[in-house]
C-alpha cells in the first residue's frame, strides 16, 4: 500500500482554513446524505456522522488558532467549552448540542438498537450549520488570513 502524502506545512492560518473547508465539506455531504434519506426513505445515520464531524472540524480550527491539538475527541470539546462557552465567546447552548451531536454520532455509527430519525437528523444539521457558521465568521474576524486562505481553497 501506497503511503499517504502529507501536506502538513503552512501556517496556524492556513490550517485552520483547511478545517474550515473540511466543516463546510461535511455539512454539504450531510445535506444531500439527509436529501437522499427523505426521498428514498433510507437511515439518517450518516447525517449524523457528517453533522458532529463538521462541528468537530470547526472546532479544530479554533484550536490551530490557538497553538492547541489534542488527541482525542473528549479534549478537544472540552477545551472548547471551557474556551470558548465558559467565557461566553459561543452561546452556552451549544455544549449541549454538541454533545447531543456527539452521541447521535455515536448511535449512528455503532448501535444496533437505536436509529436516528428524520426530526433528529434535521435538528442536527440545522445546529450543525449554525455553529460552524458563528465558528467560521469568528475565525474570520480575529484571523483575516484564514479567510483569505479559506476563499483560495
Amino acid at each position: 500500500m501506497k503511503p499517504l502524502e502529507s501536506e502538513d506545512v503552512g501556517t496556524k492560518e492556513d490550517f485552520a482554513a483547511v478545517a474550515l473547508k473540511k466543516a463546510d465539506e461535511r455539512l454539504r455531504a450531510a445535506k444531500v446524505l439527509y436529501g437522499d434519506a427523505v426521498r428514498n426513505g433510507g437511515r439518517y445515520d450518516d447525517v449524523a456522522n457528517r453533522t458532529y464531524y463538521a462541528v468537530f472540524s470547526a472546532i479544530q480550527a479554533l484550536h490551530v488558532l490557538d497553538g492547541k491539538a489534542f488527541r482525542r475527541h473528549s479534549q478537544a470539546i472540552g477545551e472548547f467549552n471551557k474556551a470558548y462557552l465558559k467565557t461566553e465567546i459561543f452561546d452556552r447552548s451549544y455544549g449541549e448540542v454538541i454533545t447531543d451531536l456527539m452521541l447521535c454520532r455515536h448511535a449512528g455509527d455503532y448501535s444496533l438498537k437505536l436509529k436516528v430519525t428524520n426530526e433528529i437528523a434535521r435538528e442536527n444539521l440545522d445546529a450543525a450549520e449554525k455553529i460552524v457558521k458563528d465558528i467560521r465568521a469568528y475565525c474570520f474576524d480575529r484571523f483575516p488570513k484564514v479567510e483569505e486562505v479559506f476563499k483560495k481553497l
